[in-house]
């Protein structure tokens, strides 16, 4: 789970440099990372 969590702040982190940025590239990342961190989230819970 630590993992899923790890994923997130870096999800945020990318999020925030973003909207300081208004780059297409970090918005594109953050939102593939922050789904990769959804989706980590989703099998843990369900392999539980």
């Amino acid at each position: 789970m630590s993992l899923a969590y790890a994923v997130s702040a870096v999800g945020i982190v990318v999020a925030i440099l973003a909207w300081k940025t208004q780059a297409m590239w970090a918005m594109f990342a953050a939102a593939a990372i922050n789904a990769a961190a959804f989706l980590i989230i989703l099998l843990t819970y369900f392999a539980a």
